[in-house]
């Protein structure tokens, strides 16, 4: 088990890429995997630097699991939704009223411009312009917390199709 900060990125031995991929240890796709080692370790190591990093720039873990979650949901795969609502869960209960703000119902106009940047480039990427990252600034994130956030979005994008991708090879290809 892996954990930094009050987040748990790791549930058992098998990576939870091959976790929401359904993707047993040592079978086939898990051994086609493993040929690649950094490539699997790599992708563990990026949802660790974008989920919990040890400078979170003004973005706590909480609220990027929180982001995650949100973009997971609008990307529809379950088995990534599934473990952004466990980690979500196990949030400490004084992060209720960020779990409130994910839905984009409440909270500052900051974080409203968050979410609404993480929509927009989950959504439609091809939408997103620079006066996006414009209206960022002018609602008070800087540009390292930008460019924490877009790492995020990227990431969490890319493991969504990376789990799509591994679970459509399904065994024995």
């Amino acid at each position: 088990m892996l954990r930094h900060s009050n987040i748990t990125l790791q549930e058992s031995e098998n990576d939870l890429i091959n976790q929401m991929a359904g993707i047993d240890a040592g079978s086939t796709r898990d051994r086609l995997r493993r040929l690649r080692p950094d490539y699997v370790s790599g992708v563990e190591a990026c949802r660790c630097s974008v989920l919990t990093p040890h400078d979170d720039q003004g973005l706590p873990a909480a609220l990027r699991a929180l982001l995650a979650l949100r973009m997971a949901r609008t990307l529809g795969v379950s088995a990534q939704v599934a473990f952004y609502q466990r980690l979500v869960d196990s949030l400490p209960s004084s992060q209720t009223d960020l779990a409130l703000n994910a839905d984009g119902k409440q909270g500052t106009r900051a974080f409203q411009a968050l979410v609404y940047h993480c929509d927009v480039v989950t959504n439609n990427p091809a939408a997103s312009s620079q006066q996006d990252l414009e209206h960022l600034q002018q609602a008070g994130w800087t540009t390292p917390q930008i460019i924490a956030l877009s790492e995020l979005i990227a990431f969490i994008n890319f493991e969504s199709r990376l789990v799509v991708g591994l679970s459509a090879l399904g065994e024995g290809q």
